[in-house]
């Protein structure tokens, strides 16, 4: 595809450069255009907003590095804005920082509950566990999940499902 071709070669190292032949039909020339490259930021709450006065709505595309900062800047506006309640949307979230996503989960619950825990190969188990007031402990919460949600997204479901929170799934 040429598309993919285009995107390819624009694609690289920060802070580096990469020429364009830019042709110009106007005046039937090839313009050359060095370009530096840079870091395009990609968000990972993607959308946030109140649906009415009291029900909130925060998508999460994927568990990030910045996610849990993004999350809690789009937390903190909306329960300025009056929400109690929350729609989270995880629908095609493929996953990501499962710590990340623990730190999400713990907004949500009480001190000392248990969120998710792991088994390695050898058996070892680790718990992880709710570590302090969460900013969102007494709204109600609603999580939307798909075929498409996987790993830290099925898990922060789960752990949200095992303590009565509605989890709505399609597919």
């Amino acid at each position: 595809k040429v598309n993919d071709a285009v995107m390819n070669s624009l694609k690289g190292q920060p802070d580096t450069q990469v020429d364009v032949s830019v042709y110009r039909r106007s005046i039937n020339e090839v313009l050359e255009l060095p370009i530096i490259r840079g870091e395009v930021p990609i968000k990972s709450v993607s959308a946030y907003y109140m649906i009415d006065n009291v029900l909130g709505y925060i998508n999460i595309e994927r568990f990030a590095r910045t996610t849990y900062d993004e999350f809690k800047e789009a937390l903190s506006e909306l329960m300025e804005k009056g929400m109690t309640s929350l729609v989270l949307d995880l629908r095609g979230n493929p996953g990501g920082f499962m710590d990340i996503a623990n730190r999400i989960v713990d907004e949500f619950l009480e001190d000392d509950t248990l969120i998710v825990f792991t088994k390695n190969n050898k058996g070892q188990i680790e718990e992880y566990f709710a570590t302090k007031d969460g900013a969102f402990e007494k709204g109600k919460l609603y999580v939307l999940i798909d075929e498409s949600s996987a790993s830290a997204s099925e898990i922060v479901a789960g752990a949200l499902k095992k303590h009565h929170i509605p989890v709505l799934a399609r597919g």
